[in-house]
C-alpha cells in the first residue's frame, strides 16, 4: 500500500521545483496537517528493500511489489472510497460517503476522518457519514491511520450542482455595457460622415417641396457637427449645421395679371435638428427603432430685405420643413444600420487543434441616462464527436450586471467608458466543450514537459527511478525515456472568487496519470504507476490581443492517489514528479485554450483592460474606443 498525502505547490512564475532522491526524502521530523486540525508523522520515505535481490525484468519487479510486506512502506491503515465514485455527477447538498478501513499495518486502527469528520468504522471496517456538497467540482477526502500514525489518504472528485446539459444557452452569458463618454468619442465620425454626404443631402433640399409659388435654386452649408445622449429608453441626436444658406426664387402676383420675380436667400448662422430614437429588440431578433420629438431651429436667422414682411413665416417653414426632411434622413439611415446590424452569429474557436462551436445572440437592451447595455445569450458545445455530452456545472438563474450608474461590479480604471461581464456558467461551458473534445487526454514526454515549462529542472527519464530505486538499475537501462499518459474523467470547473486578488477558482478532479516505460526485455509499455490527481489552483485573467487568456497564479492544491499495482519504493518518485507535474500540467492545459473573445457593440474595440468580478460573473473595464473598421461582436 503506498500511503497517499496532499502536497501544497508554490506555483510562482511556474518554475518547476528541482527534483533528487534527497529532495524526496521528507525526513521523520516534517509534520502533516490532517483536516481535523492535528498533526501526524509522514514517516520516513527512504528507500526500503523489496526482499527480492533478483529481477530478469520489469514484470518480475512489479509483481515482487505486490509482495512486499504490510506496513513495510511506512503506509497506514488499507483505505478505500466506496462510494460516491471518481467523476460522479451528484447533486448539491447532503450527500452520503462509505469507507472501507483494513487494518493492512497490524498496528492497530486510529483516527479515521472523511471531509473532516471524525469516523468510527464498525466490525466489518466499513463507516458512513454525511458530507454536505457544495455546488462545482468537490474533492472528498478520506485519512486513516494507526495507532503509531503512519497514515492513508485516499480522495474521490465528483460534479455536483445544478446541472444542465452542454450547449444549453446561457441566457445573459454576457453583458456589454458602453457609456456616454464612449459614445461622445464617435460624435465627430458623425460630422464627417454628414460632410461625406453634402452632395447627397443638397439633392435631397433642392429636390423636396417647396412653398407655393417658391422655387429653392441653390443649397450650402458649413460645417457640421453630432452629438449622441444616452437616456432612458433612448438615444438622443443632435446635429449642428453652420452656416446654413438657401437660395430661392419667389414669383410675386399683382393686380391679378402680372407677375415679377424676387430673388434672395434664406440665411440660417446655426440649423439645429434633434430628434429621440427608441431601439428595440423584437421577439424574431431583429432591432427595430421609433423615432420621435424630431425639431429644427435656427440661431441667427435672416431673409431678404424684399420678404422681411413674412420673416416669421418663412422661418417657420424653413424650420418644420428641414424637421421633415431630417426626420426621414435620420429615420432611414438608422433603420439601414439597424437592419445590417447582426444580433445573432456562430463562431468556431479550436483547443488543441480541435474545434468548438460557440453561438452567441442578443437578448436585450437596455438604455439609461449614462449609457446602454446589450446583454447577450450564449452557447458553447463541443462538435458531436468524442466522449458522452454529459452535464456543464451552473446555475439556472444567470447574474445579471445591472449598473446604469456605475461601473460594472464597482470598481473598474478611472476612465473606463465601457465594460463587459461573462459569468462562469459561460466559461465552464468552454472547459466543458473543450474536455469532450479531448484536450485534457494527452500524453507528456521531455519534449512536451519542456515545451510547457521551458528550462524545468525535472526530467522524464529512468535515472529518475533509478535514483529513488536504485534496484531498477538492473532492469531498466539509464537515461531511458518516460512518458506521462493522461485522461481527465472529469472537465474542469471555475468558480468566480469575488472581492479576492484572483478572479477565479479552478479545480480539476479525476485526472489519471499513468508512467509509463518501455521494456527493453520484452519491448512492451509497462505502467510502472498508476496516480489520480485532484488539482485546484488560483486564476487571473489577463489581456491576449481581443481575447482574455487564463493564467494560473498563487498557491495550487494537488492530491495524488497511488493505486494499482506500483512500481516498488514508488512513492518518492511519484511525489516527486507531483510537485513537478502538477503546476506544469495546469499551465500547459490553460495556455491551450483559445481565449475568450470579447463581446463589443459594432464600432467599438475595449483597451487599457482592468479585472475585477461581481457576483457570479468576471467583469472588464477599459477604454472604448471607435474602431477604424467596423466588425460585428
Amino acid at each position: 500500500m503506498i500511503r497517499t498525502h496532499t502536497t501544497l505547490i508554490s506555483c510562482a512564475g511556474f518554475a518547476l521545483l528541482a527534483f533528487s532522491a534527497a529532495g524526496c526524502n521528507n525526513g521523520g521530523g516534517e509534520r502533516e496537517f490532517l483536516a481535523a486540525g492535528t498533526v501526524a508523522p509522514i514517516g520516513s520515505q527512504g528507500l526500503l528493500s523489496s526482499g527480492v535481490t533478483e529481477y530478469n525484468n520489469l514484470d518480475d519487479l512489479m509483481d515482487a511489489s505486490s509482495k512486499l510486506p504490510a506496513g513495510s512502506e511506512f503506509a497506514g491503515p488499507n483505505l478505500q472510497i466506496l462510494s460516491p465514485a471518481r467523476g460522479d455527477q451528484l447533486p448539491a447538498g447532503p450527500t452520503t460517503v462509505e469507507i472501507l478501513v483494513e487494518d493492512s499495518t497490524h498496528k492497530g486502527i486510529g483516527s479515521v476522518f472523511v471531509a473532516g469528520q471524525g469516523v468510527v468504522p464498525g466490525p466489518d471496517g466499513k463507516a458512513t457519514v454525511v458530507v454536505d456538497l457544495r455546488p462545482g467540482l468537490q474533492t472528498i477526502v478520506a485519512e486513516a491511520l494507526d495507532s503509531e500514525g503512519n497514515r492513508t489518504e485516499r480522495h474521490v472528485s465528483v460534479l455536483a450542482g445544478q446541472l444542465t446539459p452542454e450547449g444549453t444557452e446561457v441566457r445573459d452569458g454576457a453583458r456589454v455595457r458602453v457609456t456616454d463618454d464612449a459614445l461622445d468619442a464617435m460624435e465627430p465620425e458623425i460630422g464627417t460622415k454628414l460632410q461625406a454626404q453634402k452632395a447627397m443631402i443638397v439633392q435631397q433640399v433642392l429636390g423636396g417641396s417647396a412653398p407655393k409659388n417658391t422655387k429653392y435654386t441653390g443649397f450650402n452649408f458649413g460645417a457640421t457637427t453630432g452629438e449622441i445622449d444616452c437616456q432612458p429608453g433612448g438615444v438622443k441626436f443632435k446635429v449642428t449645421v453652420e452656416n446654413v444658406a438657401l437660395n430661392l426664387e419667389y414669383k410675386a402676383k399683382f393686380l391679378l395679371f402680372f407677375s415679377t420675380t424676387k430673388r434672395g436667400t434664406v440665411r440660417a448662422q446655426q440649423l439645429i435638428i434633434e430628434a429621440v430614437a427608441t431601439p428595440t429588440l423584437g421577439a424574431n431578433g431583429a432591432l427595430t427603432s421609433t423615432l420621435s420629438q424630431v425639431t429644427a431651429r435656427t440661431v441667427g436667422f435672416s431673409v431678404p430685405d424684399w420678404a422681411k414682411g413674412e420673416e416669421g413665416n418663412i422661418r417657420r417653414n424653413f424650420e418644420q420643413g428641414f424637421a421633415t426632411q431630417a426626420g426621414t434622413s435620420i429615420d432611414q439611415m438608422l433603420t439601414d444600420a439597424l437592419t445590417k446590424t447582426k444580433t445573432n452569429g456562430t463562431a468556431t474557436p479550436s483547443a488543441y487543434g480541435k474545434p468548438l462551436n460557440a453561438t452567441w445572440r442578443f437578448s436585450d437592451l437596455l438604455f439609461d441616462a449614462d449609457g446602454i447595455n446589450v446583454t447577450f445569450g450564449a452557447k458553447v458545445e463541443a462538435p458531436a464527436a468524442g466522449q458522452a455530452k454529459g452535464a456543464t456545472y451552473g446555475f439556472p438563474n444567470v447574474f445579471q450586471a445591472q449598473t446604469p450608474n456605475a461601473p460594472l461590479g464597482g470598481t473598474g480604471g478611472a476612465a473606463w467608458n465601457g465594460a463587459l461581464s461573462i459569468h462562469q456558467d459561460l466559461v465552464n461551458q468552454t472547459l466543458h466543450a473543450a474536455w469532450r473534445q479531448g484536450v485534457m487526454s494527452f500524453k507528456v514526454d521531455q519534449a512536451k514537459l519542456d515545451q510547457v515549462n521551458p528550462g524545468g529542472a525535472h526530467r522524464l527519464d529512468t535515472d529518475t527511478l533509478i535514483a529513488g530505486a536504485p534496484l531498477l538499475a538492473k532492469v531498466l537501462p539509464a537515461g531511458q525515456p518516460l512518458t506521462l499518459d493522461i485522461e481527465a474523467k472529469l472537465p474542469p470547473v471555475i468558480q468566480v472568487t469575488t472581492n479576492q486578488p484572483q478572479h477565479f477558482t479552478m479545480k480539476l478532479g479525476a485526472i489519471r496519470v499513468d508512467y509509463q516505460v518501455l521494456d527493453p526485455a520484452t519491448n512492451k509499455i509497462v505502467n510502472l504507476a498508476e496516480t489520480y490527481y485532484a488539482l485546484e489552483v488560483s486564476v487571473v485573467l489577463q489581456a491576449d490581443g481581443d481575447r482574455i487568456k487564463f493564467v494560473p497564479t498563487g498557491t495550487s492544491l494537488a492530491r495524488v492517489d497511488v493505486v494499482g499495482n506500483p512500481l516498488p519504493n514508488a512513492e518518492p518518485i511519484v511525489d516527486g514528479v507531483t510537485r513537478d507535474l502538477a503546476p506544469s500540467l495546469i499551465k500547459g492545459m490553460l495556455a491551450a485554450l483559445p481565449g475568450m473573445k470579447l463581446p463589443a457593440l459594432k464600432g467599438f474595440e475595449l483597451k487599457d483592460l482592468e479585472f475585477t468580478t461581481f457576483g457570479d460573473s468576471f467583469v472588464v473595464t477599459g477604454k472604448a474606443t471607435p474602431q477604424a473598421t467596423t466588425s460585428n461582436p
